[in-house]
């Protein structure tokens, strides 16, 4: 009965607005229909396009300066400079142009077609994509009415809980063996929950995005997990080296998590913060120390080494990874430029935006995180890899970041709110896009992150194990790496061999479970 009031009045509000709104979602339909194409095409065309600016650009400094050209198949051509107004034009075309497509070619790629991390206008942008996570509130008011609000916790049934509760025990005794000197290498890694990962890679301890409250809001009221943090912080037997932010949103950026990481810590200095440009300066309010934090840039490289003491130190090389200058030319799969003995943290993009408050979004950058173990001094095989994609939706990066540090050991890939899928797909990827990554990643397992703990969309909390079970089943699931975990689970994986794994949720009960609650 409460459904059919719910559904009643959502009728009767979308009646009153009416063509508005259908004009609206017309458009976004349009939008979702072509959005996989485009990416294809913008894909292919990257370098082609970046070279074909500067081209277009050195042609117009030399017609300004009356030099001379040198036309197609070598003949020279001489074009006489315009005069002033001729050049005031072309600087107003080229303005006029810029401010509706975004920062030019030359500010969103590095020379070898790799994307980087654009600021333009006061806020950061996503290079190959400008505008795809923007919408206006016309589109955001007819998304809420055609799917209406997202799936609360009281309205999950004791059938859909009593598949992801309670949550996985934390492998407290593997995560710490994973840590001791001399322990085998590979990746231990835990979901515990939306997009916090507890893991180590070759010794190093990390957590991603820690948001372990009850709430992912700037205020005490707001939607509750539907699953409880499978531990608190200070459960945890062990010290933290690395804390990886990916950007600030409240969701993956608590400040009373990280209050409590900082008085769980039992070492003489904080754990090492590694963040998107920008996002320093909040974790300073937080209570961080200042040295204790280390912006990057997409691309960038901090090698770490844990002293006798137990403090990491890091060291920031400048420019970007060197793996990344030489994008485009060979170089042996699995390869790594870092010292022995040291670990190495690579901030790689993502396609996302940014803010904490009205005021400023796009303020400050957002990106993902490849996690290299160190190498023995004698030893010849590539490290361990972890990537933490954080939040995003699909884009032609993650081919390149595969091409770059591929492959992986583990990769933790979002799978969940997706819906609407003609609002959400520029800023959240679903699980068909998920496992696109999963193959250009060259991961040898991955799991689900950011679904499954909070209401943040109109998909409920199984539909992305419905759709990722459909999805593997027309890849030939038996044999697609792709799990999905309970809160607490966790995966090890060592050169492409999946070590073990628990907490892995059954895909065919999860989509039972589904569509009992829609009949």
């Amino acid at each position: 009965m409460k459904r059919s009031l719910r559904q009643a009045r959502r009728l009767n509000a979308a009646q009153a607005l009416g063509p508005l709104l259908e004009r609206s979602k017309a458009r976004g339909r349009t939008i979702a229909a072509t959005y996989e194409e485009a990416m294809a095409r913008l894909g292919e065309s990257l370098s082609a396009r970046h070279q074909a600016y500067r081209e277009e650009r050195r042609r117009v400094a030399l017609a300004k300066s009356g030099r001379q050209l040198v036309g197609a198949g070598g003949v020279d051509a001489v074009e006489s400079p315009p005069g002033p107004l001729g050049i005031a034009l072309d600087d107003i075309g080229r303005y006029i142009e810029e401010a509706v497509m975004g920062p030019p070619l030359a500010a969103r790629f590095h020379a070898n077609g790799l994307a980087k991390a654009a600021y333009w206008g006061g806020r950061y942008v996503n290079s190959w994509d400008p505008y795809c996570c923007d919408h206006g509130p016309l589109e955001g008011l007819a998304m809420a009415m055609e799917g209406g609000l997202p799936r609360f916790n009281e309205t999950v049934t004791a059938e859909e809980k009593a598949l992801l509760l309670p949550p996985e025990p934390v492998d407290w005794a593997a995560l710490e063996a994973a840590r001791a000197p001399g322990a085998a290498p590979g990746v231990n890694a835990r979901w515990v929950g939306h997009a916090t990962v507890l893991g180590v890679v070759d010794g190093l301890t990390f957590i991603t995005d820690p948001v372990l409250g009850e709430k992912c809001s700037p205020v005490d009221f707001g939607p509750s997990r539907y699953v409880p943090a499978p531990f608190e912080v200070e459960d945890m037997p062990f010290d933290l080296d690395v804390v990886l932010i990916s950007h600030n949103h409240f969701d993956h950026l608590c400040p009373n998590t990280m209050a409590r990481i900082l008085s769980a810590h039992r070492g003489d200095a904080a754990p090492l913060l590694l963040v998107p440009m920008g996002v320093g300066a909040t974790c300073e309010a937080f209570g961080v120390p200042r040295e204790r934090i280390v912006e990057l840039d997409w691309w960038e490289t901090v090698l770490l080494h844990r002293g006798d003491d137990g403090v990491v130190s890091y060291r920031k090389p400048s420019g970007i990874a060197p793996e990344a200058k030489a994008y485009g030319s060979e170089r042996p799969a699995g390869t790594s430029s870092a010292p022995a003995q040291e670990s190495r943290v690579i901030f790689t993009p993502a396609q996302h935006w940014s803010a904490r408050t009205p005021l400023d979004r796009n303020a400050t950058l957002w990106g993902s995180f490849v996690v290299e173990g160190r190498r023995a001094a004698d030893q010849v095989a590539p490290p361990s890899r972890f990537y933490f994609a954080g939040d995003t939706g699909y884009c032609p990066v993650f081919q390149q970041i595969g091409d770059v540090f591929g492959p992986f050991d583990v990769a933790a890939l979002p799978l969940g709110a997706y819906a609407p899928k003609w609002f959400m797909a520029g800023q959240h990827a679903d699980p068909t896009q998920a496992l696109t990554m999963h193959k250009e990643l060259k991961a040898a397992v991955s799991f689900g992150i950011h679904w499954g703990t909070w209401p943040l969309a109109q998909d409920g909390p199984l539909d992305p194990l419905v759709e990722l079970s459909e999805v593997l089943e027309d890849d030939d699931g038996d044999h697609t790496p792709f799990l999905a975990l309970k809160a607490g689970g966790g995966v090890s994986a060592r050169r492409g061999e999946v070590r073990s794994t628990d907490g892995a949720i059954n895909l065919e009960a999860a989509t039972d479970v589904a569509a009992s609650y829609c009949r």
